[in-house]
């Protein structure tokens, strides 16, 4: 069975966006920000195939890719798009364990 295209559209001022995408994402992920810049989790990363990084730009491609058969205008399917002013996005898999915080590992320290 096919599934339908994963879209995600998000957009903050004064925040961080956090993305969880299934690992079956197969697709663009476009990151705009103006202070900040696009983080990726181990396993994100080693599936990426493409990379541009220009100014307050991030676009990327995970899966496989035909650059013969692609084109940016035409592409239907998966798609994250982000845009953030002052902050960061942070890519990650739906099933990854979630990366502990500084307050979150002192207060384990504490009481461990």
């Amino acid at each position: 069975m096919t599934r339908l295209p994963v879209k995600i559209k998000l957009t903050g001022y004064h925040s961080a966006i956090y993305i969880r995408i299934p690992r079956s994402f197969q697709g663009l992920v476009n990151a705009e920000y103006q202070y900040g810049s696009t983080k990726l989790s181990d396993e994100v990363r080693s599936r990426v195939r493409y990379s541009k990084e220009e100014e307050q730009m991030t676009r990327l491609f995970l899966g496989e890719f035909d650059e013969s058969h692609f084109s940016f205008e035409t592409w239907a399917g998966d798609e994250v798009n982000a845009k953030t002013t002052h902050g960061s996005l942070y890519l990650s898999y739906d099933d990854e364990p979630e990366p502990k915080g500084i307050f979150s590992r002192l207060w384990g320290s504490v009481f461990s």
